[in-house]
This record gives C-alpha cells, structure tokens and sequence, in this order.
C-alpha cells in the first residue's frame, strides 16, 4: 500500500439507518473506539477501503446502486436487529 492506513478512506455501512458513508479509517477507528469505551452498540460495518477519497466515493455508490437493487425492508432490518440483541 502506497500511503499509511491512516491516510485511506473507507466506506462504511450503517446498519441501523441502511445507508453508507464515506470517511477516513482513522475518524472510523475513533469513532468505534470511543462507542466501545462508552459501552455503547457500534453498528456499523467497513465494506470497502480506498487510497482516495474518490475511489471511496465511487465504491460508496456501488453499494448503494446493490442495495437499491435488493432493499432492506424495515421489517427485515428489525427482525436481523432482534435476532443481534438476542444473539
């Protein structure tokens, strides 16, 4: 890899909102740091990582071009969120 981890972007899914975003791995790693410190659900997933924040952002939309194809109904996202908690 050409730049430190730090440097790259990821594409990140959400899982409580069905939707994606798009930031760097080290915002990402700070933010689920800090939910494990607080005790708290991180639900949210890296699907992708980029040198870029332009590969990132067209990774993104390729997600969401699937995702739109196959949608997560709201009653499928709380039967999976149901099936965690009880898990």
């Amino acid at each position: 890899m050409d730049a430190p981890l730090s440097n790259y972007w990821v594409v990140e899914y959400h899982f409580n909102g069905d939707t994606f975003s798009v930031r760097k791995l080290s915002d990402y790693l700070t933010q689920s740091q800090g939910a494990f410190r607080k005790k708290r659900m991180f639900v949210s997933v890296i699907l992708s990582m980029h040198p870029t924040r332009a590969g990132a952002d067209e990774s993104a939309e390729h997600w969401q071009q699937e995702r739109n194809r196959e949608p997560l109904s709201s009653q499928a996202q709380a039967i999976e969120f149901r099936r965690y908690l009880d898990g």
